[in-house]
């Protein structure tokens, strides 16, 4: 069964408030859309998840590509991102493998409406809308 998130104000504050501060670059639950990009309907969400296994290797360039395969992405879990896009997940892997090692794990899989977990409503709300419209 789908869960909603529906949690009490109190259990929802106190969820949000244990987790630690994310990076910058990462506190945008919604970042804004792509200018450049106009998918029509045809997009789907993919999982980005990945091991990186290189300790002190920077990665904004990974980041940044996994931001540009499309026009909405999510980023509240460490190594999980969902992207709304008309790509492929080969097509995706192709956009990630120059910034990858060949020691990082990384898995692109379609998202399907049969989902649960533990998240704050906001995550659900962004997740729940983009779900709605693939």
């Amino acid at each position: 069964m789908l869960f909603e998130g529906r949690l009490s104000d109190t259990v929802r504050k106190k969820f949000v408030d244990v987790r630690p501060k994310p990076v910058e670059e990462h506190s945008e639950v919604r970042p804004p859309i792509g200018a450049s990009r106009n998918l029509k309907g045809t997009e789907m969400i993919y999982a980005i998840n990945y091991d990186l296994k290189k300790p002190g290797q920077n990665y904004d360039d990974l980041y940044s590509a996994i931001k540009n395969c499309g026009v909405r992405w999510w980023h509240y879990l460490d190594s999980t991102w969902l992207v709304e896009t008309n790509l492929t997940a080969d097509q995706i892997w192709n956009k990630l493998t120059p910034h990858t090692d060949q020691n990082d794990n990384v898995l692109v899989i379609k998202v399907t409406k049969d989902y649960s977990g533990w998240l704050p409503q906001i995550a659900w709300d962004w997740l729940n809308e983009h779900m709605a419209k693939a």
